[in-house]
């Protein structure tokens, strides 16, 4: 279980890091934005949802949006496409002998952004399903 929650907890790092890490093929300004991130497991009673802000720099706009899943060596990307404002994906990440698979996609238009990432993770107990949804909005300048 704790491996289960330790993979979890990155899960939802990630994802509520990835908006403001659009790569340079998305339109994405940088500025103060708004972002919604809606968390669905399997072993969930009912969807996870947060709302945060954030001040996005232009350095952090023109950053790949799927380097988190590699850096943290876990993870390997394959399949990544883009194709205009979208860069679709699958991934698999190993930690402490569980396996997650899934796919992904990213979407930035100028002042919105959005995106999805769906798994399955290998659990002893059984496969459990992770989705995760987010929007983005920008706002206006950072303060």
């Amino acid at each position: 279980m704790k491996t289960l929650i330790s993979i979890c907890a990155g899960l939802g790092l990630f994802f509520s890091t990835i908006p403001m890490l659009l790569a340079s093929e998305f339109s994405m300004q940088s500025g103060k934005w708004e972002f919604s991130h809606t968390l669905k497991m399997s072993s969930l009673p009912q969807p996870v949802v947060e709302v945060s802000s954030e001040c996005i720099t232009p350095e952090e706009a023109s950053q790949d949006p799927l380097a988190d899943f590699v850096d943290g060596g876990n993870c390997t990307i394959s399949k990544r496409k883009v194709d205009g404002d979208r860069i679709s994906f699958e991934l698999e990440c190993r930690e402490e002998g569980i396996i997650s698979r899934g796919k992904g996609e990213l979407r930035g238009q100028g002042n919105t952004v959005s995106g999805f990432v769906e798994m399955t993770m290998d659990n002893p107990g059984g496969p459990m399903k992770v989705s995760t949804r987010w929007q983005g909005k920008r706002l206006g300048s950072c303060q």
